[in-house]
């Protein structure tokens, strides 16, 4: 069986305009990419994070978990 995401939130191209800024706590740099896994995140989302080493998956972790 092979997992599917349930909806997809928005485009990482579009997130200044679907989400603002004072909506997260990010206290680490990210990337768009970064920044919607926080804010799915936030919204309940269950996702998996995979990328090769230094991507910022923990860095993306962090933030998560600051904002939560």
């Amino acid at each position: 069986m092979e997992w599917t995401p349930d909806v997809e939130i928005f485009d990482n191209d579009n997130i200044d305009k679907e989400v603002l800024p004072s909506e997260m706590a990010v206290p680490l740099s990210a990337d768009s990419s970064q920044l919607k896994a926080v804010y799915a995140a936030s919204q309940g989302q269950s996702f998996v994070l995979h990328g090769p080493p230094g991507t910022g998956k923990s860095q993306t972790i962090s933030n998560i978990l600051a904002n939560a």
